[in-house]
């Protein structure tokens, strides 16, 4: 199937096939996928698990309720202290690689007619208690895996998302403005130049900025509801 294809049929299944196994050869193809997923520095901070043993089975409907009744569950754990992390302030990336692995992995599911669906909603710390080869890891999704049931119904909000719009003055995409969150938010910053006289560059005296060389931003002076 053709990427642009894909991302487009696939969706988040909430009734499977329980009765019809999925192939280990298509099981394989899918751990695949988050294995050569990219991430910083190549550290590859997860591991995927096969929660395949009537044990593991067994945690995972007594932690979840939304297994949808799937044959196969597939369950993706980060590992901090394994991750890159940023130097300039310490944002460690495990969550963000894993969860770059876990979207292939739905997408390689799709791709060989399977459902998927990203399930956070779970009681992790009790799924971790009874799967002890966890331990160290923070759990961001559990899988439920197989083929789609015969009624399995496509969500008719999907592909229904808010347009994106093209931002002439910054030459950047975005979406449509939220809406104001009052005199409280945080002054924004912008590469745009200021056209009003509501904006001054930072750098300048009494915006608190370091000496030496700086981006050509600018702040709103005066809060205006738009978020920073």
């Amino acid at each position: 199937m053709e990427y642009t294809d894909l991302v487009r049929a696939r969706y988040s299944c909430r009734a499977f096939d329980g009765s019809r196994p999925v192939e280990p050869e298509k099981l394989a193809a899918v751990v695949e996928a988050a294995r050569v997923a990219p991430t910083a520095v190549n550290r590859q901070p997860f591991h995927v698990w096969r929660l395949a043993s009537d044990d593991a089975r067994a945690a995972v409907a007594g932690t979840c309720r939304f297994t949808f009744g799937a044959p196969e569950f597939l369950l993706v754990g980060a590992k901090a202290d394994e991750a890159w992390t940023r130097r300039f302030d310490s944002a460690n990336f495990a969550c963000v690689d894993a969860s770059i692995a876990a979207t292939q992995m739905m997408l390689a599911a799709a791709d060989l007619g399977l459902g998927s669906t990203w399930v956070a909603c779970f009681d992790a710390p009790a799924l971790q208690a009874a799967l002890p080869e966890t331990a160290g890891y923070d759990l961001v999704a559990l899988f439920p895996v197989g083929y789609p049931a015969a009624d399995a119904a496509r969500p008719s909000s999907t592909g229904a998302a808010s347009p994106w719009t093209s931002s002439t003055r910054s030459s950047r995409w975005r979406l449509p403005a939220a809406p104001p969150r009052g005199p409280t938010s945080r002054p924004a910053w912008t590469s745009t130049p200021p056209r009003d006289g509501s904006w001054r560059r930072r750098g300048t005296p009494g915006s608190g900025a370091r000496r030496g060389p700086r981006p050509r931003l600018w702040r709103r002076t005066s809060p205006r509801g738009v978020s920073g």
